[in-house]
């Protein structure tokens, strides 16, 4: 098949249902070593044929350095999910950022008015970042039970595709989603907030 032609991935077992592979069909099975030995298991096979109901199966051995570009292929892969995650988690703090401002204007009123009743600076920070921290916390556990669900929802639908039992996920997930929540958290919405102690007693008090 020319590369620029059309492909299909399909399971091995699913192939005989198909009828795809017929009579005087040629047959390429690509075994993939990855580690050698020697230079000539390297070559091991090449150009074996063997027939089989007719059809004519052309076994060779894939070398290592084709190997190293399907690992090289997927490594690019991943660098380009962790670039979309990193864009996710800056569009999040923009958000966040967002809203926290909006937030704060909201709650001027408010400031001017426990100022008035005789609240410290340091009390209005401990408040609104106690607030803040509560919610985060919320929302963290939220996020570990959804994730959870998804895994296994998705575990579920391709239980029948795996050839292999995946082992269960491990705390180091669940603990980076943690750590950047809160580092979002501190990092866009905390100034905003933060600005509503500079708020003077008298400010509410024009508006009466």
């Amino acid at each position: 098949m020319d590369s620029a032609g059309p492909r299909l991935m399909l399971h091995m077992d699913d192939v005989e249902k198909t009828n795809i592979v017929q009579l005087g069909s040629r047959v390429v099975i690509a075994i993939y070593l990855l580690q050698m030995k020697s230079k000539s298991s390297i070559h091991l096979n090449n150009g074996l044929e063997r027939e089989k109901n007719g059809v004519a199966a052309i076994i060779c051995v894939i070398s290592v350095k084709r190997v190293k570009r399907l690992r090289e292929t997927l490594e690019r892969a991943e660098s380009f999910l962790l670039l979309g995650s990193l864009f996710a988690v800056l569009l999040a703090g923009v958000a966040i950022a967002l809203t926290a401002k909006r937030y704060s204007e909201r709650h001027y009123d408010y400031v001017a008015i426990l100022k008035t009743f005789g609240c410290t600076s340091a009390q209005i920070s401990f408040i609104y970042l106690t607030i803040q921290l509560v919610l985060a916390a919320f929302a963290v556990v939220v996020g570990w039970i959804l994730g959870w669900l998804v895994h296994q929802t998705i575990l579920t639908f391709l239980e029948s595709l795996l050839l292999v039992t995946l082992p269960e996920p491990g705390i180091q997930p669940y603990i980076v989603g943690s750590l950047t929540a809160f580092i979002c958290l501190l990092a866009f919405a905390l100034p905003p907030l933060l600005a509503l102690r500079e708020t003077p007693r008298y400010a509410y008090c024009g508006k009466i």
